[in-house]
């Protein structure tokens, strides 16, 4: 009887392909089609790319990645941008390092600081990213400016303020990538390896909250008044402040939520890489906001799920993955990126001209 009922799904959804529009099913699925196409050629052109390493290695790849593109995916469905997201990563990613560097080393920014408990950077980092992603709705809000050229001037602001910091103490305008405290490095690089043919594969323990914060935001965007606030805001500012919606409430959320991933995504990247100097954070900003559209979500605003982040996030990684194993030049793997990211916003403007 079961094998009955699941042979009689099968065939209905055979039925609903066989009378779909073919034509249409193509071309709202095409990113899909295109990337199988592309994992299989993959697969036959280097045969390690179908290995547990590489399941991995991409699931690393979205860990570091995925909480800069749900903060993003926030802003913009209550109708923003933030072109500031990623040196404001950097910046507090900058700092946490800072804070944790080994005592008795030469380029000391706290010179004499000694220790610190792991999770005051880590609040610091939520904290500080909220604040600065505030102060931008605040302006914006306040003062009606766009949101493109509030935050690419918020960037500006926190490159300098990063280039002011680096200067501090001892450091001399050095890298902080060395000496980290390995309490941090330990933190971010715990794993289990499973042996794989002369090597191993390592999947990273930082990945599973990752994951939880996702799950948190699948919560809050469908779950909670914030999120329906925030798509009502997102689809038309004036008809949501007539139904009782407060505007300023809901976007100052939006951002204060989206800027402390901001700063979590900074303590996650620079404890990873061991590393921070002034280009961290460079571009994080503008490939989650590829992730997002990609994924679905409307620049316009009012449109977008967690999932559609996630399989974004996963579509932008596994692609760079792939061209890194096919050793295609990384000026190339952000060639394509960009075609991919054309592509979806043409392809969701034809849907949304259809839809109307």
């Amino acid at each position: 009887m079961g094998g009955e009922k699941y042979m009689g799904v099968f065939g209905r959804a055979m039925d609903r392909f066989k009378n779909a529009d073919k034509k249409q099913l193509l071309k709202n699925n095409i990113l899909i089609f295109a990337l199988i196409v592309f994992v299989v050629f993959t697969a036959i052109a280097s045969p390690s790319f179908v290995s547990l390493g590489t399941v991995f290695r991409l699931i690393t790849r979205i860990g570091l990645s995925l909480t800069m593109a749900l903060g993003m995916a926030m802003i913009m469905i209550v109708g923003g941008t933030d072109l500031s997201a990623g040196r404001a990563s950097g910046m507090v990613g900058l700092i946490c390092a800072s804070m944790l560097q080994a005592s008795g080393l030469s380029n000391e920014v706290f010179v004499g600081l000694g220790t610190v408990p792991i999770m005051l950077p880590i609040l610091f980092a939520m904290v500080v990213g909220a604040v600065i992603s505030l102060i931008n709705a605040f302006v914006i809000i306040r003062f009606r400016l766009h949101p493109f050229i509030m935050t690419l001037a918020m960037g500006m602001v926190l490159y300098g303020v990063m280039f002011w910091y680096m200067s501090l103490g001892t450091n001399d305008n050095k890298n902080l990538s060395i000496g980290i405290n390995t309490l941090y490095y330990k933190l971010l690089h715990a794993n289990f390896s499973v042996k794989q043919g002369r090597g191993s594969a390592q999947f990273y323990y930082f990945v599973i909250p990752v994951f939880m914060i996702a799950l948190i935001m699948w919560v809050i965007f469908n779950k909670t008044n914030a999120g329906r606030n925030m798509y009502a805001v997102g689809c038309n500012r004036e008809a949501a402040q007539v139904s009782g919606v407060s505007v300023l409430k809901t976007t100052l959320v939006c951002f204060g939520i989206a800027g402390a991933l901001f700063g979590l995504s900074g303590f996650i990247n620079v404890g990873y890489d061991a590393t921070a100097s002034l280009d961290t954070g460079t571009g994080t900003d503008l490939d989650a906001i590829a992730a997002c559209i990609i994924g679905g979500v409307s620049f316009a605003g009012g449109t977008g799920k967690i999932s559609g982040v996630i399989f974004g996030v996963f579509l932008m990684n596994l692609l760079a993955l792939s061209l890194n194993l096919l050793k295609v030049d990384t000026h190339y793997v952000s060639l394509v990126s960009g075609l991919i990211v054309l592509i979806a916003v043409a392809f969701a403007m034809q849907k949304s001209k259809v839809s109307k």
